[in-house]
Order: C-alpha cells, then structure tokens, then sequence
C-alpha cells in the first residue's frame, strides 16, 4: 500500500476521514488493522508515541486478533505491550468466560470473575435500607480513613476523551477501580474492610452476593470518603491560617 494514499482507512464505511493520507505506520499495535491517525477519530494513541495507535472499538480489535491466531498479549509486530493504562471495555461472552482489557493488556476472564463482571453491568441493585448506610458510613469513618492516602489528582473526574463531537464514555476498569472490585482475590483493602464490617465476608457470602452488595452501596462509600478529606482539608487550612495570624517577625540589627 502506498505510504501518501488517499482515501478510507480499514473501517471502510465507518472511516471518519477518507480524505485522509493512509500511513503504514498507523496500523493497531494490537491486532495490525490499518487505520488514519488519531486525529482523524479513526484511532487513538498508544501510549506516548504519536506514531502507535490502537483500535477505538475493542471489542472488533479482540475478534480481529482471535481470527488472525496472534497471542492476546503480543502486538502487531512482535513486541511486548507497556502497561498503559486505559478503560475496561467488556467483549462478548464466549462460553463461561469472557476477554476484557486490564492495563492495556486482553485477560480472559475465569468463570467466576465473568458472573462478577455481569453483575456489574446487568443486574439490579438491591433496595437501600437506612440501618445498612449508617453502617457502611461507621465502617469508613472508623476503619476506612485511618488508612487512607491519595495521590496527586485521585478523585478528580474524568469525562472521557473528546472524538469529533461526541466524548468516549469510560467505563471503570475490572479490578482497578473502585466500581468494580474482584472479589476473587483475597485483599484486605477497604472494600473487604467494609464489606466484612456489614456481614458480607467472604466465609458468609459468595462473590456474586458480594458484588451485588458493593454496586448497591459503592456511592454511599465514596459520598462519605469525600465528606471526610473535605473536612480534613478544611482543618488543614484553619490551623494554618491560625499559625499565620498568630506568628511574629523577629529583626536582629
């Protein structure tokens, strides 16, 4: 293929700029699909290098990778992914498991962790009782925040990135968020914390009950851990206004 064609990139009818130059060089790191560069909305980059890219739709770049017998893990010319960190998007449901993307990598998901995720996305959340939320708020103020640290820019929003017009919704990641949790590992993190707290440990509950239990509830854990560093920083700055008022200037001649 010409490296300074002109035309509609490997989406075919679905190209958002045929008037585009094809490059060779933007192909998908991951399943090799010739696309336009990540101006054109065809594509999106791939880590910091502006010459990688990678498939909007995951779901198509997963059945292209499976089709073409290229290991998941593996992109387009052989090389080992970076670990970039981008939003989980969920593939169909192939038997009992499924394929979503981690961490810029595509995991094949074990049953168990498949009926989770389905949780998450499909069922019902369960009917609020009153008792359960001042328990879950104690469980935060007494267990949760002792511990708790953030980093620079953690609980900011993010709204997704911009194509054309319209804005990629992000959907939390599956087992890196605070969403969606894995509750097949053994963790001692704050959702277990609080989980246990409310009788929902995993000696009395199974994963799915705790995962439904989590999705009704994870607002109200969140609502109450920005009540708390809202408050912290409030005292923070009073006691150095305080400090400020009360402090003296001393000149030595």
């Amino acid at each position: 293929m010409p490296d300074h064609q002109i035309g509609p990139c490997g989406l075919g009818d679905g190209c958002l700029r045929p008037e585009f130059e094809i490059r060779a060089k933007y192909k998908c790191c991951f399943c090799g699909f010739q696309l336009h560069n990540p101006v054109s909305g065809c594509s999106r980059p791939h880590g910091e290098d502006d010459d990688k890219v990678k498939c909007i739709d995951v779901i198509k770049c997963i059945e292209r990778n499976s089709s073409s017998g290229r290991c998941p893990g593996d992109e387009a010319g052989g090389k080992k992914r970076s670990h970039t960190s981008v939003q989980m998007e969920p593939s169909k449901i192939r038997g009992d498991t499924r394929r979503v993307v981690m961490k810029g990598k595509i995991v094949v998901l074990s049953a168990e962790q498949s009926k989770i995720l389905d949780v998450y996305e499909n069922s019902t959340v369960l009917t609020r009782v009153k008792e359960v939320e001042r328990e879950i708020r104690i469980a935060v103020r007494g267990y949760v925040w002792s511990h708790t640290k953030f980093a620079k820019g953690e609980g900011s929003m993010s709204r997704g990135r911009m194509i054309g017009c319209k804005r990629i919704k992000l959907v939390p990641e599956f087992g890196n968020s605070h969403e969606r949790p894995d509750f097949t590992k053994p963790s001692k993190g704050y959702q277990s914390l609080i989980l246990n707290h409310c009788n929902y440990s995993s000696a009395d509950k199974s994963s799915e009950d705790r995962a439904l239990f989590w999705k009704s509830y994870e607002d109200v854990v969140k609502s109450e851990i920005q009540v708390k560093r809202s408050s912290a920083s409030r005292a923070i700055k009073t006691t150095l206004q305080q400090g400020e008022c009360f402090s003296t200037v001393v000149i030595i001649e």
